[in-house]
């Protein structure tokens, strides 16, 4: 059930230039409808509607490339629909971080800045729970095949265990303000599939 999970999912901020790299912080991005962004994993997630402050988007499940995933301000995942915007059954959507508890961003973002957060996801439709520590550890140029981008490296080490057996990994996420979007991701999670940003189109 692990081999479901994606470093992941999602998020994204704009860049304040202001003073010493160190000193810089990106507050909650602003997405705009027609936002894009093609990965080498094959994802294509795309911007389709504004929806209470946050935004709703399609691609960025691999498991319902068509569903409509929709974002708070916080960029957590409040719900999932069909294209037609209809409920969808959790247990058909494999792993899902769903609720305001996964805080995989806490914004501003800045350098050295770390938090924790324990929260149930959804295997199958049956939740699991996991501890995540969090920790925003530089601010570094990444290259990438949509081009080189100043990002926020962020290292996410997940812990718990599912089916009775305990398990601890990390992922990280190279966060671009400049695209809106993280830019490249790496798990040593066994099974994990890591990659970049192909293209993107943002307004």
């Amino acid at each position: 059930m692990l081999s479901r999970l994606t470093p992941s999912l999602l998020l994204i901020t704009l860049l304040v230039s202001a003073g010493p790299a160190a000193a810089q912080s990106s507050p909650a991005p602003r997405f705009a409808v027609g936002d894009s962004w093609a990965f080498t994993d094959g994802r294509q997630i795309k911007v389709v509607k504004l929806d209470d402050g946050g935004p709703v988007m399609t691609g960025s499940l691999r498991s319902c490339a068509t569903c409509n995933v929709y974002y708070d301000k916080n960029l957590a995942i409040r719900k999932v629909t069909d294209a037609g915007d209809k409920p969808v059954e959790a247990a058909k959507l494999g792993f899902l971080p769903l609720g305001p508890a996964w805080k995989f961003y806490e914004f501003p973002l800045e350098v050295k800045k770390a938090w924790k957060f324990s929260a149930e996801g959804l295997v199958g439709g049956k939740p699991d729970r996991y501890e995540v520590a969090v920790v925003v550890s530089a601010l570094e140029e990444v290259k990438t095949k949509a081009g080189t981008f100043k990002a926020y490296k962020m290292e996410r080490t997940w812990s718990g265990s599912s089916g009775g057996k305990a398990f601890q990994f990390t992922d990280v996420v190279w966060f671009a303000p400049s695209a809106k979007y993280p830019v490249k991701f790496e798990s040593n999670r066994q099974g994990a599939q890591g990659g970049e940003l192909s293209s993107y189109a943002v307004k």
